[in-house]
């Protein structure tokens, strides 16, 4: 579906249904679908790490792994990224592979055109002075780094085994660039992204058939 040259949806939408931004909210055209020129995305991973077992304290052990990634054309559907109703707020974020204003009369043609058009708020195309391209395009850079941890600690008591321990990731950065020409933006701590820090502590307690166990979720 991400190949498919024809969009599954061709909707026009009127501008009233976007928040206010500078330049005015046209009346847009918005496609959902395939893009036969995707490439594959790419990615430069570099990690170092360190596993601390000492044997003067058997049963402990700790891990920490520094990680920095960066993501090349990135497959992406702005669509599944944003709130629709801020594509013209954010409209120096995305570019214009996302947002195109004053599309020429014959594009706006070709897409009405297809056999997945729909117009239920019946607007005039002429009037359409937009494109939200919610398709698959490789338009997006991501770069991310941060710290994965983890602690734990088995040992028995009166014959009953113990663990505990906390793993986690802290974050440092989360950058997101929609395009080479669009500013880079902080997706870090935002809706449906990472949040800078997370961790999963547990205690278990076994003791012959029985066991049991409490976690502790933090994000």
């Amino acid at each position: 579906s991400q190949l498919n040259p024809i969009p599954s949806v061709v909707l026009p939408l009127p501008g009233y249904i976007f928040n206010p931004a500078p330049g005015g909210t046209p009346n847009t055209l918005a496609m959902q679908g395939g893009n036969p020129d995707l490439k594959p995305k790419k990615a430069k991973v570099w990690t170092v790490g360190l596993d601390f077992k000492p044997p003067q304290v058997p049963g402990f052990t700790s891990k920490l792994t520094y990680y920095d990634i960066v993501f090349s054309n990135e497959i992406i559907a702005a669509g599944g990224s944003i709130n629709a109703s801020n594509i013209f707020v954010d409209e120096a974020i995305l570019g214009p592979e996302v947002v195109q204003r004053n599309p020429p009369l014959s594009l706006i043609e070709q897409l009405i055109s297809l056999p997945t058009y729909m117009n239920p708020f019946h607007i005039d195309p002429r009037t359409i002075g937009a494109i939200y391209n919610t398709g698959s395009l490789n338009v997006s850079t991501v770069k991310t780094r941060g710290l994965d941890f983890g602690v734990g600690y088995k040992t028995t008591f009166l014959g009953a085994g113990i663990d505990t321990g906390i793993d986690g990731t802290y974050i440092f950065t989360f950058d997101n660039q929609f395009t080479n020409t669009a500013p880079v933006t902080s997706f870090l701590n935002t809706t449906y992204n990472p949040t800078d820090l997370r961790f999963r502590a547990r205690a278990i307690l076994n003791y012959g058939a029985l066991s049991g166990g409490m976690y502790v979720n933090f994000t």
